[in-house]
């Protein structure tokens, strides 16, 4: 099982997603950071995942995942906001024996 794009999605911070991918913390910063140039510069702020530029397109999912991660916790404060939610699963079985 690849786990580098699932390490983006989760919300892992990026020097552990870096990690995941095998790249250095630093490498990943400076990628991200032509990415953002990129955005800038030729998408005129505009995310764009499928842009050709790769930093770019890199940027733009990163940016994404940790925007959907920060929702999905937001999701779960909001949950756990409510109280403890508390189930009951019953199974009932018959003794063939008996």
């Amino acid at each position: 099982m690849d786990l580098r794009p699932r390490a983006a999605v989760v919300g892992l911070p990026i020097g552990q997603a870096a990690e995941v991918a095998g790249v250095s913390r630093a490498t990943v910063f400076r990628w991200l950071a032509h990415g953002e140039e990129a955005i800038e510069d030729k998408h005129d702020g505009q995310l764009d995942v499928n842009s050709p530029d790769a930093y770019a397109a890199l940027y733009s999912r990163v940016t994404r995942a940790r925007a959907a991660a920060d929702v999905s916790a937001a999701g779960h404060i909001e949950e756990a906001e409510r109280g403890p939610v508390v189930s009951e699963t019953y199974q009932t079985w018959t003794d063939p024996v008996g």
